[in-house]
């Protein structure tokens, strides 16, 4: 028998799970040393490995965010939750839905660590994106480019010396040395925006803009300070030297300005959790 107990937002699971909510197979050992070039995680629903995880020498800073679809400012936890690392490795039913898929890992977060948590409203230091002058964006034209389908694209230089982003909506990073970086928005809200800027930030970014179009825009800056993922990017030859920080960027190229502001943001706070994993 499956037991729930609930009391503001707190979910306990004890007894059994049903099918379709925990993995085939997990196992979840400490992280090895890692020797070379660091693995990124791979695998998972709209990967091309579907069925099989692997996050090597893993943060459970990552694995809480992978699991409740959430940036690290929505997380109230220990402050070790960023220091220790695991390798997880896991397979699932193919036809997984993203969604099963973070309840599968909250489940093997529950079951290994012991994890409880509970979701609060709180007012939190952000942002809100605005108009600060006259717009230097263009509204999109033309029929709509296919949506991105995550696939990885296929690069080429152009004659400026960067990246030509591919054919598609969505936005395309690119760094551009050391500390910089040039991204391709096409075909993307204010909304949009918002949710990079807020990605790279790591605060909560709210659209003020009233702007209901969708826009084509460049943005070229420098990195420093900024969150940028945990996949590789492609790094053309191109590049400034002294790029602008994210906010003189969005001011001087696009007329948009970041002001801040306490912003209401759903946070998952961590009422337990333990620091080893139960064994396999």
């Amino acid at each position: 028998m499956m037991l729930v107990l609930q009391h503001l937002g707190l979910i306990v699971l004890a007894g059994g799970l049903a099918y379709g909510q925990t993995f085939d197979a997990a196992s979840v050992k400490p992280a090895t040393p890692m020797r070379g070039p660091r693995v990124d995680p791979t695998g998972g629903p709209g990967s091309k490995d579907p069925g099989r995880i692997h996050y090597p020498a893993i943060s459970l800073q990552y694995l809480l965010m992978n699991a409740y679809d959430v940036n690290s400012f929505q997380l109230q936890g220990p402050n070790w939750l960023d220091t220790e690392h695991f390798d997880v490795d896991a397979t699932l039913q193919p036809h997984t839905t993203k969604a099963q898929f973070r309840t599968m890992l909250q489940n093997l977060l529950a079951e290994r660590f012991k994890l409880a948590t509970h979701s609060e409203t709180k007012d939190v230091p952000g942002y809100s994106l605005i108009i600060k002058s006259k717009l230097k964006m263009k509204e999109s034209a033309g029929p709509p480019a296919p949506p991105n389908d995550g696939a990885p694209a296929a690069l080429k230089l152009g004659p400026d010396r960067y990246f030509v982003p591919p054919d598609r909506q969505g936005v395309f990073f690119q760094l551009t040395g050391m500390s910089s970086a040039r991204s391709t928005f096409r075909q993307v809200t204010m909304a949009e925006l918002a949710a990079t800027l807020q990605n790279q930030l790591k605060s909560p970014v709210v659209d003020a803009t009233g702007l209901t179009a969708n826009y084509d825009f460049v943005l070229t800056y420098a990195t420093e300070g900024l969150y940028l993922g945990s996949g590789r990017m492609p790094e053309g030859p191109g590049g400034e030297e002294s790029p602008p920080d994210i906010s003189s960027a969005l001011s001087e190229q696009l007329g948009l300005k970041l002001e801040s502001k306490k912003v209401s943001a759903q946070v998952v706070v961590i009422d337990h959790i333990e620091k080893t994993p139960i064994g396999n």
